[in-house]
């Protein structure tokens, strides 16, 4: 009996028409290779875009932090044209001018350059805060360059101490008993009493 034979050449047949699928008739790559580096490059451009925005949320999430300035490095960074920005918090209770919990109790100075700065708080610290913002009124008046913001924000979760005077603790003045005969300390004038000087003769004159 005759036997069937397999057809040779399938499997070459198969690799040949796989292969076919990137090349064209004119022997070009066929639009099938196209559409394959296209979504590869569109694939790609979407996980950039993913990790770029992911490492910009994480930026903006975590502030930068301020540090603590003088009155004196305070006024020079707002002439000097470096801050931005001024935030001035006070009680969501807003008293009157009497009560001491009037007024500002924090500030902050946010700088051009993404740094900020902590202005001294407090309310025995007020008078700073309205130096300041004297200042910057006048610089935003008086300059052509860039104003510097200043916004007031209302806080009810504010910590009592910023509302606490600082208290004096009076000074104890101690005397100490002299013993009689005991010599005046150093710095101390001493007075001098003398006895009026007795006359002398006349030269030659008979006594």
């Amino acid at each position: 009996m005759a036997q069937d034979k397999e057809p040779q050449g399938s499997g070459e047949s198969g690799r040949s028409g796989f292969a076919d699928r990137w090349k064209s008739g004119n022997g070009r790559p066929s639009s099938f290779v196209y559409i394959v580096l296209g979504l590869g490059v569109l694939t790609l451009v979407i996980l950039l875009a993913f990790i770029y925005f992911s490492a910009s949320e994480r930026e903006r999430a975590s502030p930068p932090i301020c540090t603590d300035i003088s009155v004196e490095r305070a006024e020079r960074v707002v002439l000097d044209g470096e801050v931005e920005r001024m935030t001035v918090v006070y009680h969501d209770d807003l008293a009157t001018p009497p009560s001491s919990r009037y007024g500002p109790v924090l500030a902050k100075f946010d700088n051009r350059d993404e740094t900020c700065f902590n202005l001294p708080q407090g309310i025995a610290n007020q008078g700073v805060v309205y130096t300041l913002v004297g200042v910057i009124g006048f610089y935003n008046e008086t300059t052509e360059g860039r104003q510097i913001e200043i916004t007031y924000q209302r806080s009810s979760q504010l910590d009592q101490s910023l509302f606490m005077l600082p208290t004096e603790t009076p000074t104890e003045v101690v005397e100490t008993p002299v013993a009689p005969g005991t010599p005046a300390p150093e710095g101390t004038p001493v007075v001098m009493v003398s006895a009026s000087p007795a006359s002398t003769p006349a030269s030659g004159a008979t006594p």
